[in-house]
C-alpha cells in the first residue's frame, strides 16, 4: 500500500490531525457547514444542467441559508448566465407553529 501512494502514505499524522480537529468541532458548526455545502451543490447542479426555476425557502429565521443561496447563484452566473433570472422568495411566520 505504501508504494501505491508513496509519500502520502507517510503522512499518517495528517489523518490523525484531521480526525482530532473534526471531532473537536461543535456539531452546530458542522451542521451549518454541511447545509451550506448542500445548497451550493443544489445550485451548482441546476446551473450546469440548465434547470430554470425560482428558489423558495420556508422558515428563513435569520436568513443565513437564504443569503448563502443568493451568493451561490451570483457566483455560478459565470458558468451559466441564465441562472441570473432566478427569483428568490423567503417566508417565515415569525411565531413558530
Amino acid at each position: 500500500m505504501s508504494n501505491k501512494f508513496g509519500f502520502l502514505s507517510k503522512l499518517d499524522f495528517l489523518q490523525d490531525f484531521a480526525s482530532v480537529f473534526i471531532a473537536s468541532l461543535n456539531p452546530a458548526v458542522v451542521h451549518n457547514l454541511e447545509k451550506y455545502m448542500a445548497l451550493k451543490k443544489v445550485h451548482y447542479l441546476s446551473s450546469i444542467e440548465d434547470i430554470d426555476g425560482d428558489y423558495i425557502e420556508f422558515g428563513i429565521y435569520t436568513g443565513s441559508s437564504f443569503c448563502h443561496s443568493i451568493r451561490c447563484v451570483k457566483k455560478l452566473a459565470k458558468i451559466n448566465s441564465s441562472i441570473n433570472s432566478t427569483s428568490f422568495y423567503g417566508f417565515d411566520s415569525f411565531e413558530g407553529f
